[in-house]
């Protein structure tokens, strides 16, 4: 994921998109993808979640999971499975 064009530190720096959460340039991708998805089926034009492609959903529930488990004042406990697919994220609480 990492492109050749930067140099490898910027890759490790923080940033902060609109939502305030501190980034990494390389956690802006999936949180771009999830945008995407997401507001592609806002649009009521016949693109479903069900369209979603298996690996996009993963990755975005993947960052979906943890931006909640960053989240202060601790978010409640939450389980996140697929009925569909044996995906199943855990969300690991910071206290």
């Amino acid at each position: 994921m990492r492109s050749g064009h930067s140099p490898p530190e910027a890759w490790d720096r923080t940033v902060r998109p609109r939502t305030g959460e501190p980034r990494t340039p390389e956690t802006l991708i999936p949180m771009g993808l999830r945008e995407l998805e997401i507001h592609h089926t806002d649009l009521n034009a016949g693109y479903t979640f069900t369209d979603i492609p298996q690996d996009a959903a993963r990755w975005i529930l993947d960052d979906i999971a943890d931006a909640f488990s960053r989240r202060t004042p601790a978010s409640p406990s939450l389980l996140l499975r697929a009925t569909d697919t044996d995906f199943q994220r855990d969300l690991i609480l910071q206290r």
